[in-house]
């Protein structure tokens, strides 16, 4: 992942949460890339400072999910997404690019 451009698109805090919103194109940044890069800035961690996020999730067959279904035009479907916990926090990425980070409250373990 190193050397890949992790620019978000648009990132935003919802008001009446602590979710943070981020929007990616699939063809620009891989959603594991996407999903490590939001979860460190709505958590206010640096990269380095995440766990691994194949402890969690396998990266390369979240990519592929994520990007398969998106190429078969199924992120049409605003219901389809894949959520997981990782770094103390909730997230869920959906095939139309938008990353969801809900940090938790309760500190690590």
């Amino acid at each position: 992942m190193e050397g890949e451009d992790l620019s978000i698109g648009h990132e935003e805090k919802t008001e009446e949460s602590n979710q943070f919103q981020a929007f990616y194109n699939w063809e620009d940044t891989s959603p594991s890339a996407a999903v490590i890069d939001t979860v460190a800035f709505a958590a206010h961690r640096e990269l380095s400072d995440l766990p691994l996020l194949y402890e969690v999730v396998e990266p390369e067959a979240l990519d592929k999910l994520i990007t398969s279904l998106n190429a078969a035009r199924v992120s049409q479907d605003p219901k389809l997404s894949i959520s997981f916990a990782y770094a103390n926090c909730a997230v869920t990425i959906k095939c139309d690019g938008e990353v969801c980070v809900l940090p938790s409250t309760h500190p690590e373990k």
